[in-house]
């Protein structure tokens, strides 16, 4: 299929955003089948943080599978109401005493057995597979499908049901499906609120990858030169307006050279343009092939004259090498920012 991923690329920035973005919620805390499946039967068509409150006060009251199946269905109930969709507190009531009476009171570990119990389908079949037991297997719910949707476009839609999971697969590294499944959903979530995706830089690769092809431009990369503003031991960096590609994140200023424009010349224009200043620019010090098309050139640059201003952006300011670990920017600018952190002697005059 066209558009394919790297799963090594995707890991990265899957599990990069994870490590700082991630939620922390109480049935992430736990591997027994019982708790996660009384997790994935509240989360069907409820909010999480609803669900959340709920969770906690269930398991207080029915702490495990046989208190749950040897209780009424009233005082099910009762530890149900508002939640809402009672049909699901029912089938959760009725597979516990199927459990209780035909497995023995042990949670059944085979996805097939899973999906024979009351209310359980195919999604919460994998999803407690994956969870309490350690399989590989891909559970498809909707945000599954909308961050795949999101990154793969054509290539997803043209999917047929059947082979989504086989899509999926190939980017659950082994034994890595709990891990894959709990950052999937809440980038799925960050989506749907509109917040930053970690696959920025690919979906604007795919875009810029097809405008290539479109123009005949096979194999060509997009110039752009980068401009890292060192004074009084500080560096200037922006934030990109809301709206725009990876609205929010912070970076160094710059942009792409126009036709005949050689980088240093470009770097000028554009810290004329976007800070409204005048600079002096070194030979980059290192350049970056992105994942998005473009040949990235960093350069040392020193301010001759004027005050910074937000032209073009939301917000500046000037940081400390150690800082700039606290300010979220795109994945090309990390060995960049490693390199300021590591080499202490580009801060000196």
């Amino acid at each position: 299929m066209e558009d394919q991923l790297p799963r090594e690329q995707f890991e990265k920035l899957l599990y990069g955003w994870y490590a700082k973005h991630g939620r922390d919620l109480p049935w992430r805390h736990t591997t027994d089948p019982y708790k996660i499946w009384v997790s994935e039967i509240m989360l069907q068509q409820t909010q999480v943080e609803r669900v959340k409150e709920y969770y906690v006060r269930f398991l207080e009251k029915f702490p495990d599978l046989k208190a749950l199946a040897t209780a009424s269905w009233e005082d099910v109930l009762d530890e149900w109401r508002g939640l809402g969709y009672y049909r699901r507190a029912r089938n959760l009531h009725a597979a516990a005493q199927v459990i209780q009476k035909e497995c023995g009171g042990v949670f059944p570990p085979e996805y097939r057995q899973l999906r024979d119990l009351p209310g359980i389908g195919s999604y919460t079949a994998a999803a407690i597979s994956c969870f309490a037991f350690g399989d590989d297997m891909p559970a498809i719910d909707t945000n599954v499908e909308k961050v795949f949707a999101h990154v793969f476009e054509e290539a997803w839609k043209e999917c047929k049901p059947a082979e989504k999971g086989a899509f999926v697969s190939n980017y659950i590294g082994e034994g890595k499906g709990a891990a894959f499944h709990h950052a999937i959903m809440d980038v799925g979530s960050a989506l749907s609120a509109g917040q930053a995706c970690p696959f920025h830089s690919r979906c604007e690769g795919i875009v810029v990858e097809r405008k290539r092809k479109h123009k005949g431009l096979k194999g060509s990369l997009i110039r752009a030169a980068i401009g890292v503003l060192i004074h009084d031991g500080k560096v200037l960096i922006a934030k990109r307006k809301k709206g725009s590609l990876f609205g929010g994140y912070w970076e160094f200023p710059g942009g792409k050279l126009e036709e005949g424009e050689d980088e240093r010349n470009c770097l000028k224009r554009e810290m004329m343009e976007e800070m409204g200043i005048e600079v002096s620019v070194r030979p980059y010090f290192h350049r970056v092939e992105s994942d998005n098309g473009y040949l990235m050139s960093f350069h040392r640059c020193s301010l001759l004259l004027g005050e910074p201003q937000a032209k073009e952006s939301d917000e500046f300011c000037w940081v400390t090498p150690a800082q700039l670990s606290e300010y979220q920017f795109p994945p090309m600018n990390d060995e960049v920012i490693s390199i300021l952190q590591e080499k202490k002697a580009m801060f000196r005059v």
